[in-house]
């Protein structure tokens, strides 16, 4: 069995792993001759990931079982392409495109589950239009992106005309969603499609920087601040979305705001949740690995998905004061007091940092495990604490 991976950046380790894993051989195809994983994959192939052709051309040559597009929309939207021209196993793309045009999303979904008011407009007039309408805040984002790029909320006219230009630089087709903002609890859904039965697998509650209401800085599983109702409503509504949209198999990441203990679609996507998620969140609180499962599955297997276990994580975002670093403190001893799974920075001593304006500008991370809930907030209190930094 032989399998292509879109990319071979770092966050699609975690997939390559598994496909070792299984023993399956792997291969990929990056543009970077350097990309991580080169060295991980047993074949690779430079070329641009976006251009069709090329990657049809790639894996025909590879003769490949199937194409896996993980931790990135664009990949998504190119594998399910390249397994239709090639008849291969995997996402299709009339499903692929629902799950990464916002407006399609939404069209689709409508009056199936609850969702802030939306509308596609591409001149500032239009948005203007509809920020009268339904008032404000709003949220203003390119129509097909991810990792917040473009993604502002807006508190009234002035604003909105502020965002407008910054936000359509982001857009591939000139176009751009407008909601409502849902003032409410962001929750995330990790779900597992096999065979078009969806299992949820976790819930998160976010946290967001105080400073930029629409990039997350915590994840905590699983949630504190609701009751089994209402997390089973979440769970209902996240299969409702993701089985309309028609994901047969794959992973799933979906996020949700909750409001008078009723969940409003935010986004949803056909790939595993980012930085980790998938790769080591999931199989700590599983105890099981939903790679391994949807892998097996997409070659051919009969596979069932066991209960998961529920153990708890934190996915902790670390924040600094802007400026120049000078010295950074404490992680060598958490790491070797073992208080996280991982701690992974973005800067070095000699970096100018700032505030993060997207997920991709976040300035590290920390992956905490436990047991439980007051295990593992315990811990990242500890990180909080320990990890210090000295400023020139």
């Amino acid at each position: 069995m032989k399998v292509l991976s879109l990319g071979g950046g770092i966050w699609q380790l975690g997939l390559l792993q598994a496909l070792d894993r299984l023993g399956f051989d792997s291969a990929v195809i990056d543009i970077n001759p350097n990309c991580p994983g080169r060295h991980a994959a047993k074949e690779f192939v430079q070329g641009d990931t976006s251009d069709l052709p090329t990657v049809i051309h790639a894996a025909r040559s590879l003769g490949v079982d199937f194409v896996i597009a993980e931790q990135s929309d664009r990949f998504v939207r190119v594998a399910s392409r390249v397994n239709h021209a090639l008849q291969l196993p995997g996402v299709m793309p009339n499903v692929a495109d629902r799950f990464t045009d916002k407006s399609q999303m939404r069209q689709l979904l409508l009056g199936k589950v609850p969702m802030p008011d939306f509308q596609v407009v591409h001149l500032l007039s239009q948005a203007l239009a509809f920020g009268e309408r339904v008032g404000y805040p709003l949220v203003i984002k390119p129509k097909s992106s991810q990792s917040s790029y473009g993604v502002f909320k807006v508190n009234n006219p002035q604003d909105l005309k502020d965002r407008f230009n910054e936000c359509l630089a982001f857009s591939t087709d000139g176009e751009l969603l407008l909601e409502s903002f849902v003032d409410g609890i962001e929750v995330t859904v990790e779900g597992l499609s096999i065979n078009g039965q969806f299992h949820a697998l976790a819930v998160s509650e976010k946290e967001h920087y105080a400073f930029n209401p629409c990039v997350a800085k915590r994840l905590s599983y699983p949630p504190t601040s609701f009751d089994s109702t209402t997390l089973s409503r979440i769970v209902e509504t996240a299969a409702t979305v993701v089985g309309t949209l028609g994901l047969d198999t794959g992973l799933s990441h979906a996020e949700y705001r909750v409001k008078n203990e009723i969940p409003y679609l935010v986004e949803v996507a056909a790939r595993g949740g980012g930085t980790q998620i998938a790769a080591k969140i999931l199989p700590h609180i599983c105890q099981f690995s939903p790679y391994d499962l949807m892998l097996r599955q997409l070659a051919g297997e009969f596979v069932s998905v066991p209960t998961p276990a529920g153990r708890s994580a934190v996915l902790m975002f670390l924040e600094f004061e802007p400026g120049l670093v000078k010295k950074i403190h404490g992680i060598d001893k958490l790491i070797e007091e073992g208080v996280a799974e991982e701690i992974s920075l973005a800067f070095r001593e000699g970096s100018e940092i700032v505030r993060p304006q997207d997920d991709t500008q976040r300035l590290g991370y920390a992956l905490v495990f436990g047991e439980n809930r007051a295990d593992v907030d315990s811990r990242c209190q500890r990180i909080k604490d320990a990890i210090t930094l000295e400023y020139e």
